[in-house]
């Protein structure tokens, strides 16, 4: 019988990788076989500026005794240990692996993320695939779905986030902006009554301005169901200070 041809064996996981880029932790975490690792993100998208993080995902082979035994991680990430409130800087890297059972059930589902991972470029890899993850985008036409059920609810969820807050940012500014611009005019000793009608016009343009603190009234101030009264006139505050 002619022999068969000899299957290429998947590089063992963190093999060739940049270390900089790839926490090693992470690399001797999984025990088991990387067939692709690449950049994705606001580096795959075009849009990373100079203060923007890495992102790293990569799909894995688990080894055979980790099948056997059904002991496979479906996913693992690592990324530094942050404070509450604390943001990703240009120098993190958020790295995460995803078994191949696990990658193939994302990618069924329509998640976004198995997605961007299958139609990323050649220059999006961290090293070259290896040929599995080719054969992969081979037979995507038969691996994706069509329900748009997945796609739907992150646009929803983006929309949410990214809508929302640029109203509330724009909101913001257009009060700033009224109040630079009467510093301008009245100069930064003026009172804020001075504008009071100004601000509660604008107020009334946006459903992200209120005025909860009328400039012609004390402020109440609510503390262990007490409620004390604030008794500096809003209005007298100054535009500098205020």
């Amino acid at each position: 019988m002619p022999n068969e041809p000899e299957i290429p064996r998947p590089r063992e996981f963190g093999t060739h990788l940049n270390s900089s880029a790839t926490p090693t932790s992470l690399q001797k975490s999984i025990t088991g076989f990387k067939i692709v690792q690449m950049k994705i993100g606001s580096h795959l998208y075009g849009t990373a500026t100079p203060e923007s993080d890495l992102d790293i995902k990569a799909v894995y082979i688990p080894s055979a005794r980790d099948i056997l035994l059904q002991q496979v991680s479906p996913a693992m990430s690592e990324s530094r240990p942050k404070r509450r409130g604390e943001k990703n800087t240009s120098a993190d890297t958020d790295c995460e692996a995803f078994s191949l059972q696990r990658y193939l059930d994302l990618l069924a589902e329509g998640q976004t993320v198995a997605l961007d991972m299958l139609f990323a470029p050649d220059w999006a890899m961290l090293e070259p695939p290896h040929a599995l993850w080719h054969d992969i985008k081979t037979l995507a036409p038969r691996l994706m779905t069509k329900g748009t059920t997945a796609m739907v609810r992150y646009c929803r969820q983006q929309a949410n986030k990214y809508g929302v807050k640029g109203l509330r940012v724009a909101a913001a500014r257009a009060a700033l902006g009224l109040l630079q611009e009467s510093e301008q005019t009245h100069g930064g000793s003026a009172k804020l009554e001075t504008v009071t009608d100004a601000l509660e016009a604008l107020a009334a343009q946006s459903e992200y301005l209120q005025n909860t603190c009328p400039l012609g009234l004390t402020q109440a101030v609510d503390v262990k169901g007490e409620q004390l009264i604030n008794q500096r006139y809003v209005g007298h505050m100054t535009m500098k200070n205020g």
